[in-house]
């Protein structure tokens, strides 16, 4: 009775003489190649965006990153902007200081200077003219949405020297075209 001669990954049954031993091999090496094939596929990118606020005298940067996962490997990636809401937070609820928002999905911004209309962009909030300047009386609140369908949301304290987060920052996912929901 001959023995059947079989390969698989390169590893015949002649060359390793305990059967169990190839076995293990081959399943080892089965995993491993399903496990990078998935991990190679698998690139995702979370819609959620983290808001850093940035005051240099007294001008007031917003520059939004996330976080792209590749397999295991998770690195921080700039998202671009195609709306952005700046409230000043009383009691509950916030009064629109600047609203401004991408005129097609061609324009966005990983960064908006306040104030300062990026090209491609429309103001909502003043309708005309600049916005007000950013005042030390309260906290704000800035929500912006990104071009993939995510967003964040911060509250920030403007002060004459430097920008002080009041709250962590919280990222959305957008539902579809009603509106948002908090992450």
């Amino acid at each position: 009775m001959s023995k059947a001669r079989y390969r698989v990954f390169g590893i015949s049954n002649r060359n390793i003489s305990n059967p169990c031993t190839a076995f293990c091999i081959r399943v080892t090496l089965s995993l491993l190649l399903l496990g990078v094939a998935y991990a190679c596929r698998q690139v995702v990118g979370d819609p959620r965006v983290e808001i850093i606020v940035q005051q240099i005298d007294a001008t007031v940067k917003f520059e939004f990153v996330g976080r792209k996962q590749i397999a295991w490997l998770k690195q921080r990636v700039p998202h671009k902007a195609s709306y952005l809401f700046i409230g000043q937070v009383v009691g509950s609820s916030s009064n629109i200081v600047w609203e401004i928002e991408a005129r097609d999905l061609s324009a966005g911004a990983s960064e908006i200077t306040y104030g300062l209309l990026p090209p491609g962009f429309e103001q909502l909030t003043p309708k005309t003219g600049q916005p007000p300047p950013l005042n030390t009386d309260g906290p704000y609140e800035v929500t912006v949405t990104t071009l993939a369908g995510g967003g964040g949301i911060v509250k920030f304290l403007y002060k004459r020297k430097e920008v002080v987060r009041v709250d962590r920052p919280h990222g959305f996912r957008v539902t579809g075209v009603e509106g948002v929901s908090p992450r």
